[in-house]
């Protein structure tokens, strides 16, 4: 039998025709956008603008995929002394230039040892004299393998489960009745609830001194997680463990062991919900305080965002180093109750450059504890540390390291107050600082170098007029008129070797080409001069700089018979370097 429809020929057509026309619409609209998509991002338009800018303010801020520098030894000038560095290379097994996945961990001093701990938990002693050896310790599991195999579960498709963001992020050596004891800080990943903490795990030392402590018997021990555990966050990436702070601090008098413990980037911007920092009942974006076993953890101020930094002095007062988000850096003097503002208040902006979301001031401190000092635009503040015992001239300050701008900065203290900060230009990332034990400074770099900092000694410094007219057998008086004129040099002219701020450094011009030192400021009446600054020369320019080289900012040196011994002086200056 055969069965016919009940609907005429031109109907189905219609129909037909309607379902065919709808299908193209749908794969021309599909097209359509494909194609938008491939215009925005070949042409960089509106939406791709903002969306790169955003993304590549948070590169530019953390230093994602950046290749940093290697440095080498150097005599570093700074304002009050010159600094020697020694640098040992440390390989750490690095596979990826990305700054943020294989950088972290933290210095601590184990009698004469340095002990450095790496991203990956490797935990190696150095002295600043031989190689940088492996101790054979390792630090505990982060629960790392279990949260990257997330990246091919399907439950967790719409996570972004970043490689390498679980890191261990400091070490302390800590002293107690029963002994000593090394402290780790981490991020790790449990597995069992799908959520992660800021862990603390602990392992006693042997009666050995130095790094030989490190090979008693035994394992580690979880003493403390943060609370709550946090479950994995849907927006961005699951875990942003570079924000976890995890800096340590021990106080040794009252056996107390403070834990800076970040944000985690769970500020309503990067995540859903209330920012964390102002959640009294959460354990981050707070500085915690527990004894050495991480019992009776209690929270000392709130309001943080990413502590890079945290250090003790030895009057109790207690400092730490914080990232602001694009600018608003911060140094802070951490007070017992505080609130600090984040999210709520900061100096900085969002990353899309606009006033921060829910923020109850703009460019402004004035609800919340302001920072002690602040920096714009960011630096990218790191590692922490106060000095002591280093050199007079820098004793009783501050050192903060800091990532992007490659930079220590000194801050020089006042009783609570910062009168003012040095830029010290190392050239690389700077992760951590510390103070070792016999005084030096030691850095630790995300390009995996130890550098080992020590004052230059006295007897190196520029020959001082005293010593040079002593040895002339100068009149008092002539002395001390050629200590004036050398005075007035000074004021624009560095007497100290490779120092070209404002003026060439006068320290090796002696016999040196015209024109020839790392200063970019010369006229070009100057810079276009042949031959070299020897006595006549020198004498010649000193006597009339303008008939010398017209254009110039010298002013000369009017007295005919104290130019003969500036250039005597500078002869001898030569010789000092």
């Amino acid at each position: 039998m055969t069965i016919h429809s009940t609907a005429p020929r031109p109907a189905r057509l219609r129909r037909a025709g309607r379902g065919a026309l709808l299908l193209l619409l749908l794969v021309a609209l599909a097209g359509g956008l494909l194609f938008a998509g491939y215009q925005v991002g070949l042409r960089q338009i509106f939406p791709y603008a903002l969306f790169d800018r955003v993304n590549g303010k948070i590169e530019r801020e953390l230093g994602l995929n950046q290749e940093q520098p290697r440095i080498a030894d150097a005599r570093i000038p700074t304002a009050l002394l010159r600094i020697d560095s020694r640098v040992f290379r440390v390989e750490t097994g690095r596979t990826d230039g990305n700054a943020l996945k294989q950088n972290g961990g933290g210095l601590a001093a184990l009698d004469d040892a340095v002990l450095l701990l790496t991203y990956n938990g490797m935990i190696y002693a150095a002295d600043g004299e031989g190689p940088v050896r492996e101790t054979g310790v390792m630090a505990p599991e982060t629960g790392r393998a279990a949260y990257e195999a997330l990246a091919d579960d399907p439950d967790h498709a719409d996570y972004q489960i970043g490689a390498g963001f679980l890191r261990y992020n400091d070490l302390e050596v800590i002293g107690t009745g029963t002994g000593r004891a090394l402290i780790v800080s981490y991020t790790e990943f449990h597995p069992e609830r799908s959520c992660y903490t800021n862990t603390l795990a602990r392992r006693e030392l042997g009666p050995e001194t130095g790094a030989a402590a490190l090979a008693a018997p035994g394992d580690w021990r979880v003493i403390f997680r943060t609370a709550p555990c946090l479950p994995l966050k849907t927006r961005y990436l699951a875990i942003e463990g570079h924000m976890a702070s995890g800096r340590l601090a021990w106080d040794e008098g009252r056996g107390m062991l403070y834990l800076a413990s970040g944000d985690f980037h769970l500020d309503g911007m990067r995540s859903d919900g209330p920012p964390i920092a102002q959640d009294r009942g959460a354990q981050y974006g707070k500085i915690l305080a527990m004894d050495a076993e991480g019992r009776g953890a209690r929270i000392v101020s709130m309001g943080h965002r990413n502590m890079q930094g945290l250090t003790l002095l030895p009057d109790g007062r207690l400092y730490a180093a914080e990232h602001g988000p694009q600018g608003g850096d911060e140094l802070n003097l951490i007070e017992p109750g505080g609130n600090y503002g984040w999210p709520r208040e900061s100096y900085g902006l969002s990353y899309t450059s606009t006033p921060i979301p829910g923020a109850v001031s703009f460019g402004r401190h004035e609800t919340h504890r302001p920072p002690m000092h602040a920096w714009m635009p960011s630096v990218a503040t790191s590692g922490l540390a106060y000095v002591q015992g280093f050199h007079p001239d820098w004793d009783g300050d501050l050192l903060v390291a800091s990532l992007i701008d490659r930079s220590l900065y000194r801050v020089r203290l006042d009783g609570d107050r910062g009168v003012y900060h040095e830029r010290i230009e190392i050239g690389t990332r700077l992760r951590d600082v510390h103070q070792h034990s016999d005084g030096r400074i030691v850095l630790w770099t995300d390009s995996g170098e130890l550098v080992f900092l020590s004052a230059a000694p006295l007897a190196d410094r520029a020959v001082t007029v005293e010593r040079f007219a002593r040895r002339q057998k100068l009149e008092p008086q002539l002395a001390a008129r050629l200590e004036t004129e050398i005075g007035n040099c000074a004021q624009c002219h560095s007497l100290l070797p490779d120092e070209h701020a404002k003026a060439p450094s006068l320290a090796r011009i002696w016999d040196d080409e015209i024109a020839a030192t790392g200063y970019t400021g010369y006229t070009d009446a100057l810079a276009g001069k042949r031959g070299r600054w020897d006595s006549a020369t020198l004498e010649t320019y000193l006597a009339d700089p303008q008939g010398f080289a017209p254009g110039t900012a010298m002013p000369g040196v009017a007295d005919s018979e104290l130019a003969p011994l500036v250039v005597q002086y500078l002869e001898a200056l030569d010789r000092a370097f």
